[in-house]
This record gives structure tokens, C-alpha cells and sequence, in this order.
């Protein structure tokens, strides 16, 4: 496998797959990662070709995408940190991945070469979720592989990442997002007395009234634009854009 891009792509990519933030733990909220391995897939047919970097547990998918025109699948797994590393040591400009035994950046004059590995920590979660997220589109209306997900709405990445960091000051790390009588909220609460509520402004709502609660800092995958962001009650969410899915299975309290 051989990916030539920028480098600013390839940073965009590893750092939104990486799904840094705060996430619930059970003494409060923690800073962490989703895992410091990536799966670059190469798809070459279908509506979503291209390169993939994905990365996964077995409630949480992230799949960046850049759409290329690939002649043959592949794939590959490489540390994201290592990865991350090097790339500092690259000018801003375009930088070549290739893949084999190793892994290697290279630009003209540089090189730097680091291991991969056999199967990504999460093997069977990264495939299962990317089968069922290849049919997802920007539609209002998804399906899960054959799981209708019918309700939601548009808003601009900074004003979700903006409600919820207010949505952790509350130190409990459970979100809600609520679409009740053609409005939204996205709310935090820890016991009766300490809650956070917002009523957020979207571009558009859809569907009927729904809930649904989940953990993750899974706004922190999106920089900038809009996010499309879609569930139902007590359902799987999914945000995403043009190149970047993130997936959640819903919190349950037991």
C-alpha cells in the first residue's frame, strides 16, 4: 500500500481517529483515547472508495475518509503515535505512507520507518462497524446495515463541541441528546441537583421526537463545517460529514 497526501491530511486523519478528550469512567470523567492503533483500508469498489483510517472498540467506530481511486483492496496497522512522531519531522507539504513489512514516510530528503502490526487490538469490532457503515450516507434518513436510524438534525461542529464542553463541566461524562417538538437539547446531569441543559441552535431537524443518551467525546473528531447527526430513541448515533463517520452505541444505565 502506497498513500501520497498532504501533510496536514494525514495529521487530520490520525488525530480525529485517535478520539481524544474526556471519557466516562466510573470514579468521574478521565482524559483518554479510543486506542493508539489505526486500520488504513484501501476500497476499491463501492460508493465509498478509497482510503479509510478507522479505528474502533466494541461501542465506538471512527472512519476518516479520503475518496481516491484505488485498483486493488488492501489494508494495514500501524501505531498512531508512532505515526504522529514522525510526521513532526515532515515539511508541510506532500508526504508518502508506504506500507509492507514496515511502514514508512518519506519526502524528498527525509524517511522515517516504523513497524505495523498483524491485526488492529479491536480486529473484529473495526470490521464489523465498517461493513455496516458503507451504505451510510448524508441523507437524513440512514440505515445501520438494516437498522433504520430515522431521526435527527444539522448543526456546525463548533457549536456542538462548544455545548458539549459545557456538558462536562457537569463531571458526570453521560450526554442526552433530545429532538422533542421540533427543537434540540444536549444535556449532562450528575443526581438530582447538578445538571447542565442547552437548547442548541440547528440548521435542520427531522424525524419524530426521540432521546437518546451515550458516553464519548465523539465531537471531538470534527474540526470545523457541519456535522449531520442522527439516532433514535435509545439507539446507536452516528455523526458524521462529508469524509468523517463517527458511530456510539447508546449508554444503558443497568
Amino acid at each position: 500500500m502506497q498513500i501520497t497526501l498532504e501533510k496536514s491530511v494525514f495529521e487530520e486523519a490520525l488525530n480525529a481517529v485517535q478520539l481524544k478528550g474526556k471519557w466516562f469512567s466510573t470514579s468521574g470523567m478521565s482524559n483518554d483515547t479510543l486506542g493508539n492503533l489505526v486500520k488504513i483500508v484501501a476500497k476499491s469498489d463501492g460508493s465509498k472508495k478509497g482510503y479509510h483510517f478507522i479505528n474502533a472498540n466494541n461501542q465506538t467506530f471512527v472512519d476518516y475518509w479520503i475518496p481516491a481511486e484505488v485498483e486493488n483492496k488492501s489494508w494495514a496497522v500501524i501505531d498512531i503515535l508512532k505515526a504522529q512522531k514522525y510526521l513532526k519531522t515532515m515539511p508541510n507539504e506532500e508526504v508518502t505512507l508506504e506500507v509492507s513489512d514496515s511502514a514508512r514516510f518519506f519526502t524528498f530528503g527525509k524517511m522515517a520507518e516504523f513497524p505495523t502490526y498483524n491485526l488492529h487490538s479491536n480486529e473484529g469490532a473495526c470490521d464489523s462497524f465498517f461493513r455496516a457503515s458503507m451504505d451510510v450516507t448524508l441523507e437524513n434518513e440512514i440505515e445501520w446495515g438494516e437498522f433504520p436510524i430515522t431521526s435527527g438534525f444539522i448543526l456546525t461542529a463548533e457549536s456542538l463541541k462548544k455545548s458539549l464542553k459545557a456538558c462536562e463541566l457537569v463531571g458526570h461524562g453521560v450526554y442526552k441528546l433530545a429532538v422533542s417538538g421540533g427543537a434540540v437539547t444536549i444535556s449532562s446531569s450528575s443526581g438530582p441537583n447538578e445538571q447542565y441543559v442547552e437548547n442548541i441552535e440547528t440548521i435542520a431537524i427531522w424525524g419524530e421526537d426521540a432521546t437518546v443518551e451515550y458516553t464519548g467525546p465523539i465531537h471531538t473528531a470534527f474540526k470545523t463545517g457541519l456535522i449531520n447527526c442522527h439516532f433514535n430513541d435509545n439507539s446507536l448515533v452516528v455523526m458524521q460529514n462529508t469524509n468523517l463517520l463517527v458511530a456510539r452505541a447508546p449508554y444503558v444505565v443497568v
